[in-house]
């Protein structure tokens, strides 16, 4: 019934009027998207990152291997649940903070699966500063 009414206002509307409210319309959904969006979407930097000297910055560090840049727990993690772990191969790991003072852990990694055939996968876990996996987001 609502619809109705608001339908048969907005039937006698100039083209002129309809297009602002499409354009209204338009701006506050895409601002109520990014705006709900922002808080998960992380920005990712590459490893390492040697811009900040603090103590937070060189505990994030100890978590990587110095050699290939990959998360230690990570790839511990990656292997246990893989069907052949002697097949990993570590392409590249990226990582970034949320607002809960975890680390977003983004690592890509090349391996075999059940019918041998090479397979590029990204996982993202979430670790804590002390270089612990709180949680798988995706890649499982």
């Amino acid at each position: 019934m609502l619809w109705k009414k608001l339908y048969s206002k907005f039937k006698g509307l100039s083209i002129r009027k309809k297009i602002e409210i499409y354009l209204i319309a338009w701006v506050l959904i895409i601002w109520w998207v990014i705006y709900t969006q922002l808080k998960t979407w992380p920005v990712l930097e590459a490893v390492p990152s040697y811009t900040s000297e603090s103590k937070s910055s060189s505990s994030r560090e100890s978590c990587f291997s110095s050699r290939d840049w990959r998360h230690e727990n990570v790839s511990k993690a990656i292997k246990n649940s893989m069907n052949d772990p002697d097949s990993y191969e570590h392409v590249e790991t990226k990582y970034s903070h949320n607002w809960a003072n975890n680390i977003i852990v983004t690592t890509k990694v090349r391996w075999k699966n059940t019918f041998w055939a090479k397979i590029l996968k990204e996982y993202v876990f979430q670790t804590d500063e002390n270089c612990n996996i709180v949680s798988v987001l995706s890649g499982e």
